[in-house]
């Protein structure tokens, strides 16, 4: 049986994505086909524009019914898709300016490693408490995922634990090394996050690691499987520290606020923030943003006082926690970042420049 023409085009931008280690693929109708190369945007303009109905059926070919049903209600749908049986993709199916549009990121084969990600070390500290509750936060692109999966990847090669996962989807699979690892995925293996928590906690699980934290029931209810004890590493969709912790304020009704906060100062073990910079020689660095909560910034987690914390993100020394300005700044200084790329992605510009002085 030959391949369609949509199977032959895909075939060759992979190879070139390949070929450029690209990690992104953006294909939109009347554009050429994009890649993202170490953060950067390249068109690649020897290949031809993108007609509608080219992009129509390469959705349709990698969509189930069901997926093609939440496609023309929701107008958007993330799934993964192995291309070719070859290469496993996350790719995004949506809409924009009434065409469908695919955005397609690579899924590595190997679960990274903190050191591959250029991650510290000392994150193996959150692998090796007896609980914790780490959550991992950043935009689309960040590392936030790969970070999540070097996490239980850590975990799966040092602990013989029970380990669930609840991922919409799924992207990074894993072989049971010395933990037991179950893979479920929202929509598919458990109908929501709150349904797949609540059966968490009637089981006999060491570790749970929930891909995002969509709204308030879903955080209310981590933090229940939290206080029972259990690991618990989970995504969250903010740009940094702060809008973390106001995003999931926010996601709960003002009768809930109070207990959330205090749920949060209580339970809270780190909040780990990231960019990824492109490097002065080649690929992206991370920076880290951290918060590890000492008693004055649980306090602070507690009252609601996030410019208390800013001060404190900003000007702490412990262990842990620093804002993504001193994060560019120590990068700098281990020349992993150029002092124009640091300045371009800071909080404030003038940190940069007054603390390089």
């Amino acid at each position: 049986m030959g391949f369609s023409t949509e199977q032959l085009v895909m075939q060759r931008l992979l190879s070139t994505m390949a070929q450029k280690q690209a990690s992104d693929l953006h294909l939109s109708v009347g554009n050429s086909p994009t890649l993202r190369i170490n953060g950067q945007l390249l068109a690649l303009n020897e290949e031809p524009i993108l007609q509608t109905e080219f992009v129509k059926k390469l959705a349709e070919s990698i969509l189930s019914v069901e997926q093609k049903q939440v496609l023309e209600k929701v107008r958007e749908i993330t799934i993964s898709h192995n291309f070719l049986g070859k290469v496993r993709f996350r790719v995004h199916v949506f809409y924009q300016q009434g065409f469908i549009s695919l955005s397609l990121r690579q899924i590595k084969d190997k679960v990274p490693s903190f050191q591959e990600l250029g991650l510290p070390p000392e994150f193996i500290h959150f692998v090796n408490l007896p609980r914790c509750f780490v959550i991992v936060t950043g935009a689309f692109g960040s590392g936030r995922t790969t970070t999540l999966s070097a996490l239980v990847g850590a975990m799966n090669a040092t602990h013989a634990y029970h380990v669930v996962t609840l991922e919409k989807p799924i992207e990074q699979i894993f072989i049971d090394n010395k933990s037991l690892i179950e893979q479920r995925e929202i929509g598919k293996d458990t109908p929501t996050f709150v349904s797949g928590l609540n059966s968490v906690l009637n089981e006999d699980i060491n570790c749970v690691m929930i891909s995002d934290i969509p709204d308030g029931d879903t955080i209310m209810k981590l933090l229940e499987v939290a206080e029972s004890g259990k690991i618990v590493y989970a995504g969250l969709s903010a740009p940094n520290v702060i809008s973390a912790l106001e995003n999931l304020i926010n996601s709960v009704s003002p009768d809930e606020e109070e207990q959330l906060r205090s749920k949060l100062a209580r339970n809270l073990t780190s909040i780990i923030a990231l960019k990824l910079i492109p490097s002065s020689n080649s690929g992206v660095v991370p920076a880290i943003e951290m918060l590890t909560p000492d008693d004055t910034s649980r306090n602070s987690i507690r009252e609601g006082s996030f410019n208390q914390l800013r001060d404190i993100l900003e000007h702490s020394r412990t262990a842990g926690t620093q804002s993504f300005d001193r994060a560019l700044v120590a990068l700098i200084q281990q020349r992993k970042i150029s002092v124009e790329k640091a300045i371009e992605h800071a909080t404030d510009p003038r940190f940069i420049q007054s603390n390089l002085a």
